[in-house]
């Protein structure tokens, strides 16, 4: 069960459709946190792989 928001009924209103955004929500987060490491932490690593094929 994710929430329950309807203080009235009290009933669950979760559907796979809220459930999935929430997901989707999720991963692009974690995605962004994953770009904001490699641009802050590691700003030469695509110079360093394309450097090393060659």
């Amino acid at each position: 069960m994710l929430h329950i928001l309807d203080f009235k009924d009290r009933q669950d209103f979760n559907n796979p459709l809220l459930i999935n955004l929430a997901i989707g929500a999720w991963l692009f987060t974690l995605s962004g946190f994953v770009m904001l490491y490699h641009s802050l932490f590691k700003p030469h690593w695509r110079k360093w792989q394309y450097k090393k094929g060659m």
